[in-house]
């Protein structure tokens, strides 16, 4: 029983890498053909938050991710306000006073990406081809 259940877990979850690389494409595709390009206002104030990795009530390692509300105004003229995780490289370049662009859908202003961020469905195709190949490779060990 339980070897049916980790066969059906690596099938759905290759079905999903290759669903996800399916959609990291189609949103490239959307960005090239009718994504738009619009200035970031400048950054008011951002939040920091830390996370605390714990093992066995040690303290095993600590990560920090900064987010903020952004402002951009669309070719239309429709001021947007979208919340976005920033990556410490833009980050810095708010902090330094450099131009942050960000690209948008005109059909959906809301769906945003820093300027020069793309998915990676090659990543994620191969990756699920990995673990399909592995189950494929296990599918009688078992």
């Amino acid at each position: 029983m339980t070897t049916w259940v980790l066969r059906i877990c690596t099938l759905l979850f290759s079905f999903t890498m290759f669903f996800a690389a399916w959609d990291g494409w189609q949103r490239n595709q959307a960005y090239a053909e009718r994504g738009q390009k619009a200035l970031v206002e400048p950054l008011g104030e951002y939040t920091e938050t830390t996370t605390t990795k714990k093992r066995l009530f040690i303290k095993t390692g600590e990560s920090k991710s900064h987010s903020a509300e952004l402002a951009f105004t669309t070719q239309a003229g429709q001021r947007v306000l979208v919340n976005r995780d920033l990556s410490d490289e833009v980050l810095g370049r708010f902090l330094e006073g450099e131009d942050v662009y960000i690209e948008y859908l005109p059909e959906e202003p809301r769906t945003t990406r820093f300027a020069g961020e793309t998915s990676s469905p090659v990543k994620s195709a191969l990756f699920g081809l990995v673990v399909l190949a592995a189950a494929v490779l296990l599918w009688k060990k078992f």
